[in-house]
C-alpha cells in the first residue's frame, strides 16, 4: 500500500508563487482567511481556525463527502474574495 500525505494550506489566489515563508504571506491574508473561515463554516465545512494551520484528508472522507465540500468551499472562497 502506498500512501500519500493529504496536508494543505489554503491561500488566495494571487499569491507570486507558492508561500514558502511567513514573508511570502500574501498581504490580508489574515483578513481573508477570516472571511472564507466563517463562509465555509456556515456551509457545513470545518476549517483550522487560523489560516496559518494546515488542513488533512481522511480516509473517512468519502467522494460524496468530499464532492459536497469542494462545492462549499468555492461558494465559500467567492465569498471571502468578494469582501
Amino acid at each position: 500500500w502506498l500512501r500519500l500525505g493529504s496536508d494543505h494550506g489554503l491561500i488566495p489566489s494571487g499569491a507570486p508563487g507558492a508561500v514558502r515563508s511567513v514573508a511570502a504571506i500574501p498581504k490580508g491574508q489574515t483578513e481573508w482567511y477570516q472571511r472564507f473561515f466563517h463562509a465555509a463554516l456556515g456551509r457545513g465545512v470545518y476549517l483550522p481556525p487560523s489560516g496559518f494551520e494546515v488542513c488533512f484528508v481522511s480516509l473517512a472522507h468519502e467522494p460524496r463527502i468530499l464532492d459536497q465540500a469542494r462545492v462549499a468551499l468555492v461558494e465559500a472562497a467567492r465569498d471571502a474574495q468578494a469582501g
